[in-house]
């Protein structure tokens, strides 16, 4: 059975030292094949590490969003938009974001449904499940 974590020991801090909260609109580093990339996300939890193997450790819990297929890859259609949700660590090597400097596209687009494989959304006539 695993032991309970205190999370209020944790500090939840950006690159920066700024507070991370729930809510927050944060940028962090990704891959995309072998290049790097931005993306976006927002918090939706504040966690740690799994107990077991070593001391826990903060993490966040985050809606992603990223734009590295912007172009599509033969029909030249808009392909960013909201991903999985991803689990992260190492909190000072992301940096929370005001909500003011978010375009209204990423904000909705982390509001909306998943696209698909191809970045289609559910209504598309092409869209796959």
């Amino acid at each position: 059975m695993k032991t309970p974590v205190d999370t209020s020991k944790f500090e939840y801090k950006d690159m920066f030292g700024r507070d991370i909260k729930v809510g927050d609109y944060i940028v962090y580093a990704g891959l995309a094949d072998r290049s790097g990339v931005l993306r976006a996300g927002r918090v939706i939890e504040l966690t740690h590490s799994k107990t077991g193997y070593g001391d826990p450790e903060p993490k966040i819990k985050a809606q992603s969003w990223n734009n590295y297929r912007s172009k599509g890859w033969n029909d030249n259609k808009e392909r960013s938009g909201k991903q999985k949700d991803v689990s992260l660590g190492f909190l000072d090597r992301l940096i929370v974001v005001p909500e003011n400097m978010v375009s209204e596209k990423i904000k909705k687009d982390l509001a909306g449904p998943f696209p698909d494989w191809s970045g289609l959304l559910p209504g598309d006539p092409d869209y796959r499940e």
